[in-house]
C-alpha cells in the first residue's frame, strides 16, 4: 500500500515574524523599572500605608512584566503561589479564562524574590482574616482578592506621575520621541 499527498494536505510553509504585540518596548521597562519605588504612590488601598501598597503594586508590575499572565491571573494568586522544583522558581496560577487551574509557570529568581518580599509583608497585615488566603488581599473586607481595576489604575496613575517617558525614536530635530502613555497597561 502506498500513500499520496493531495495539495490540500500540505501544510504551506508561510514564514512569519512573531511579533511583539501588546509589550511594553524594553526602553520603556527599563524607564518604569527604574521608577519602581513611586509605583501605586496615588493609589489608596484598604488600610494598607504608603509603604506596603507601593509594595504590593511594584509586585504586581513586577508579576505582569515578567510572566505575560492576565491581570486577572496575577490579582487572584494565591498566597502559596510559589513552588520551586530542580530547575528553580515556579509561580503556581489559575488560567481562568480557559478553567485550567494549578498552572505552573518556570520565573526568574528576581521574581521570586519579589513574590517573597510582598509575601513577608503580606502575612503581617492584620485585615481580611478570612481571605489570608490570596497574595493580594481584597481593599474591602467581602472582596477575596484584589480585583484588576486596582492594578490598572495603580499602573495608569504611576505612568501619569512621570515627568517623560521617551521612546526609542528621535524626532527631526534629534530629540526623543514622547511615547504614548495610553500604550501602557495591564
Amino acid at each position: 500500500m502506498s500513500f499520496g499527498r493531495r495539495r490540500s494536505h500540505v501544510i504551506p510553509d508561510d514564514r512569519v515574524e512573531e511579533s511583539t504585540g501588546k509589550a511594553i518596548p524594553i526602553d520603556i521597562q527599563r524607564q518604569l523599572d527604574a521608577n519602581i519605588d513611586t509605583s501605586g504612590g496615588d493609589i489608596r488601598y484598604g488600610t494598607l500605608n504608603d509603604e506596603q501598597r507601593q509594595i504590593m503594586f511594584a509586585t504586581a508590575y513586577i508579576l505582569l512584566r515578567d510572566t505575560g499572565r492576565r491581570t486577572a491571573e496575577i490579582a487572584s494568586l494565591k498566597a502559596g503561589c510559589l513552588a520551586r522544583d530542580s530547575n528553580g522558581p515556579i509561580m503556581i496560577y489559575d488560567n481562568h479564562k480557559a478553567g485550567r487551574l494549578g498552572r505552573r509557570l518556570p520565573i526568574l529568581e528576581s521574581t521570586a524574590e519579589a513574590i517573597q518580599r510582598w509575601h513577608r509583608i503580606r502575612t503581617n497585615l492584620a485585615n481580611h482574616d478570612d481571605y489570608n488566603d490570596y497574595l493580594f488581599p481584597g481593599e474591602k473586607p467581602w472582596e477575596e482578592h484584589m480585583d484588576t481595576k486596582h492594578i490598572s489604575l495603580a499602573l495608569r496613575a504611576w505612568v501619569r506621575g512621570f515627568d517623560r517617558l521617551d521612546a526609542n525614536e528621535l524626532d527631526k530635530d534629534g530629540h526623543p520621541v514622547p511615547f504614548d502613555r495610553m500604550r501602557i497597561f495591564p
